[in-house]
């Protein structure tokens, strides 16, 4: 049967589906996570999401580029707060935490101290 080819591997997937028991769910999710997120996200939820739906594959691309996720063909896709487009649909992962900036004082004395939060485009620190 093997050398049928991808014709009987659909097929056999969709009964599969088709077998799942009544209320069962199944099928696959793509992620897109970015790497700073993936100590909190495959971590602690994705083995309690994979306990509770064994049929669901899940697929996680670790990418620190913003991907547009309907373009891309993503189902969803872990970002931070400030990432958000106001048409997104938001579910929290994790509880709030926050980020320090630590430094020696002699990379500092050389780089500048932050003075406040930055994004990719703002000034890093004061020079």
């Amino acid at each position: 049967m093997e050398g049928a080819g991808p014709a009987v591997r659909q097929a056999l997937a969709a009964l599969n589906e088709v077998a799942a028991q009544p209320g069962g769910t199944v099928g696959r999710v793509r992620l897109s996570v970015p790497q700073l997120a993936v100590p909190f996200v495959t971590g602690p939820v994705l083995p309690r999401f994979r306990e509770q739906h064994p049929r669901i594959e899940v697929e996680v691309a670790v990418t620190d580029r913003l991907v547009d996720i309907v373009a891309d063909g993503y189902d969803a896709g872990v970002r931070l707060s400030e990432s958000i487009q106001r048409d997104m649909v938001q579910v929290r992962l994790a509880e709030p935490f926050r980020f320090i900036v630590v430094g020696s004082p002699a990379y500092l004395k050389a780089r500048g101290v932050p003075e406040r939060a930055t994004s990719p485009t703002t000034p890093r620190s004061k020079r």
